[in-house]
């Protein structure tokens, strides 16, 4: 069930509610709340990926602990804030207001990863780490899933089986990979998450926003930037590339998942589950 603004101006008091065409998702609003900009995520109690609210705000409250400034001239990533939360059992949903960013994502410019962005994230992860709570996990988040369909009916579906049967002998190859993971990772790293900031009258220079931490987990970050690095294209750092690659066989899995579940008849599907295939084979 999708929320009207209507409803979700009665259940947060906010107004000049609109919705928000972006990403896939989720469903999103703007509006004014305690006035301030803000955006209000939806999450459906009945969320096949599970805990996506409680992963996002896990991940922002980590990060809020160990980033005490925003806007500042040394800080060059910005993460959104939370402004406050709600859960409606009526209306079967958990909704959360965060912070309005102003900015434009990498999926509209030309995407690269600007070495010292990577090197700031990265230490922001692993301040933020501590923080996490130990249930987290991406053996437990991402790879688990990777063998759960949608729904029964979904179980019958050829392209279902031809998935499955790729993901399985990907597993049964990946059994001795460590998958144990010390770092808050993003889960879902890719240019339409990251943010250019448009600069302000005290700053002259561009800041970056990540975004979208609904799928955020504990483990390695070297499996977010391998899953920008196959969905975006963008390239790490040479000197992480070693890293980077032992976890590209996870980036692709993760991403013929996704479509299979969510566009299963799309050419997406199709080019991810070749991309899974030729991983599969070649090793």
């Amino acid at each position: 069930m999708n929320l009207t603004a209507d409803q979700l101006a009665e259940i947060t008091n906010a107004n000049d509610i609109h919705p928000l065409i972006l990403g896939e998702s989720i469903q999103k609003f703007t509006g004014k709340y305690k006035e301030q900009k803000v955006i209000f995520r939806i999450y459906p109690d009945n969320d096949y990926y599970q805990n996506r609210f409680e992963r996002e705000g896990m991940a922002l409250k980590a990060i809020a602990k160990v980033v005490k400034k925003r806007h500042t001239d040394e800080q060059l990533i910005i993460i959104p804030e939370i402004i406050d939360e709600w859960t409606s059992v009526e209306a079967g949903c958990s909704i959360r207001a965060l912070s309005w960013i102003h900015g434009q994502a990498f999926s509209s410019m030309k995407p690269y990863l600007d070495f010292q962005l990577v090197i700031e994230l990265i230490e922001i992860m692993k301040k933020a780490s501590k923080h996490i709570p130990a249930k987290f996990s991406f053996e437990q988040d991402v790879v688990k899933k990777l063998t759960q369909p949608l729904n029964k009916e979904q179980e019958n579906e050829e392209k279902w089986g031809m998935y499955l049967e790729l993901i399985t002998e990907f597993l049964d190859q990946q059994k001795k990979t460590k998958l144990a993971g010390t770092h808050l990772i993003h889960g879902d790293f890719h240019e339409g998450n990251i943010l250019q900031v448009y600069p302000t009258a005290k700053e002259q220079e561009a800041k970056y926003a990540i975004i979208d931490w609904e799928f955020a987990t504990k483990g390695s970050i070297y499996f977010d930037l391998a899953y920008a690095k196959e969905y975006s294209k963008v390239h790490p750092p040479l000197h992480l590339q070693r890293e980077v690659n032992t976890w590209k066989g996870f980036a692709i899995a993760t991403l013929a998942h996704w479509y299979v579940i969510n566009e299963r008849n799309s050419n997406n599907a199709d080019l991810w589950l070749k991309k899974l295939e030729y991983f599969v084979k070649k090793i």
